[in-house]
């Protein structure tokens, strides 16, 4: 093989493993803002995971007439909406960019939502560039064009969780009634997405994931969970109803967007939703960010 060949290929190698083999949690940020709301940041703009909002900001040359600015800022801000969605989570280990990899979204589909984007108020920069923000709300048909049917698929060895047998006895009529579930996973570096997946500890089976809900509730839902900074915050979030059990996560999942939760707050929930069908609801509001 020829020198230059030989350092063309080095290059390439080099360049796909810094492509593909980045660890999931670069480009991943998330933080609380002033309003106590969840916010993956991006190089090129948020994803407001409280509000279900996707925003990127947009710049225009000053050297030319205000209304060409104005257009070219827009246009820039909507292109770089695509760009942030690219890190926004659907279900383990897939991003939207990955998605757009392997052929499983269709990109033209994405782009036509995201041109009905809205924009905010002109400004104008220290540096004399007009900016803009462009944003779109985490919609149906956003989901929708986001999550084919096999991504609700089991992924390989999962199983649906039951109670071991003998059956763990309901709690007391008291405790029966609750309307939704909020788990407490504070300080577990988890990343919130439009398919959140709930394991039970020592085990391969799952509470809560794609598997087991239906694809069109989480489109109509607007994906399986809420997200919130405070167990205060999530309880005040109508998703989760009047009296939401309360469980605290043990430790995060083989994914960012997992974790586990222990065998006995699994039987608690398993019992529970017997009565309400809260999970089948996505009756479901995850408590994340760092501890304070």
């Amino acid at each position: 093989m020829r020198k230059s060949a030989l350092i063309k290929v080095v290059l390439l190698t080099g360049l796909y493993m810094f492509v593909f083999m980045i660890p999931p949690a670069v480009a991943q940020e998330i933080i609380i803002n002033e309003k106590g709301e969840i916010i993956q940041h991006t190089g090129q703009g948020d994803i407001n995971w409280s509000r279900g909002i996707i925003s990127a900001v947009g710049y225009a040359d000053p050297n030319q007439p205000i209304y060409a600015q104005q257009v070219a800022a827009a246009a820039d801000a909507r292109a770089n909406l695509l760009t942030v969605l690219g890190d926004l989570h659907i279900k383990r280990g897939i991003t939207v960019e990955k998605g757009k990899l392997t052929r499983d979204i269709n990109i033209q589909t994405i782009e036509g939502v995201l041109s009905g984007s809205f924009l905010g108020e002109p400004k104008r920069a220290s540096n004399g560039m007009l900016s803009v923000i462009a944003y779109k709300h985490i919609s149906a048909d956003l989901i929708s064009a986001l999550m084919p049917t096999k991504y609700f698929e089991p992924e390989p060895g999962e199983t649906t969780y039951t109670p071991a047998s003998p059956a763990i006895q309901p709690e007391k009529p008291a405790e029966q009634n609750y309307t939704g579930l909020i788990i407490d996973a504070k300080g577990l570096d988890v990343v919130p997405s439009l398919g959140f997946s709930v394991l039970v500890e020592d085990s391969k089976e799952v509470l809560y994931a794609p598997s087991t809900v239906d694809r069109m509730s989480v489109i109509n839902n607007r994906g399986m969970a809420g997200y919130a900074s405070s167990i205060d915050d999530a309880k005040k979030n109508p998703r989760v109803g009047k009296n939401p059990m309360v469980v605290k996560a043990i430790k995060p999942g083989p994914w960012p967007t997992s974790l586990y939760i222990s065998k006995q707050d699994a039987a608690r929930i398993y019992n529970a939703n017997l009565e309400n069908s809260f999970l089948k609801n996505l009756r479901v509001v995850i408590v994340c960010g760092s501890k304070a």
